[in-house]
């Protein structure tokens, strides 16, 4: 098994992209013209937040001190920040289309957390995140068709 500080550091970095998937999603609801599509973008954000929540107590428990910020530099933060530029003066459609990247690095992202040494409870807390994340893809995939 891994040792505290690499676990920790696994743990951070799913942090920084629940940082970036809230953050997005609440500059892309500002931006929703649809208030049905604004009330989900800011759920997701909502869940992300939850989700940041849980990897932090887990953070502490192992001694360590919980990231305060985004992942800069991370595939996962240019995504937001295109969500951000695209929507500024565009549709719902783009507001969809930039959210999907951004869960789509987002996806890329645990999943790579997954393949690491964890233990088995915070393997099961990871996984249960990286699912939910998978059907809010799937969703803004759906919506996106429909649209």
């Amino acid at each position: 098994m891994a040792d505290n500080s690499e676990v920790i550091k696994a743990l951070n970095y799913l942090i920084g992209t629940c940082i970036d998937g809230e953050n997005g999603y609440r500059e892309a609801a500002d931006e929703a013209t649809s208030q049905e599509l604004k009330t989900r973008l800011l759920h997701l954000g909502q869940q992300r937040a939850t989700f940041r929540g849980e990897l932090e107590q887990e953070v502490l428990r192992l001694g360590g001190d919980p990231k305060e910020r985004g992942s800069a530099g991370a595939a996962l933060h240019r995504a937001w920040i295109n969500v951000r530029d695209a929507i500024t003066g565009k549709d719902d459609e783009a507001i969809l289309a930039e959210s999907q990247r951004g869960e789509r690095a987002a996806l890329d992202n645990y999943e790579d957390v997954l393949k690491r040494d964890l233990p088995a409870h915070l393997k099961e807390l990871v996984a249960r995140q990286h699912e939910a994340i998978q059907q809010s893809y799937n969703e803004l995939q759906s919506r996106q068709r429909a649209s």
